[in-house]
């Protein structure tokens, strides 16, 4: 468990860093056919929603997840 927290605590890093980049930047492709950084950014605050509200109960409990119905 200990990686996965060393892992988001780099990712927050990363994310705190973010908050330097100029607005105007936050909405540009970071390359052309590619999602801008506030997408990427909202996409995986998604995720991280869904596996907080969804999944983090059955990690800690050890549990297996349920399939998809």
């Amino acid at each position: 468990m200990s990686e996965v927290l060393t892992k988001y605590k780099s990712f927050t890093n990363w994310l705190l860093q973010l908050k330097l980049m100029p607005e105007e930047y936050w909405l540009v492709p970071i390359k052309d056919g590619k999602w801008s950084v506030g997408e990427i950014v909202a996409h995986i605050k998604a995720w991280d929603v869904f596996v907080w509200d969804e999944r983090v109960a059955y990690f800690v409990s050890g549990s297996e997840i349920p399939s998809k119905k």
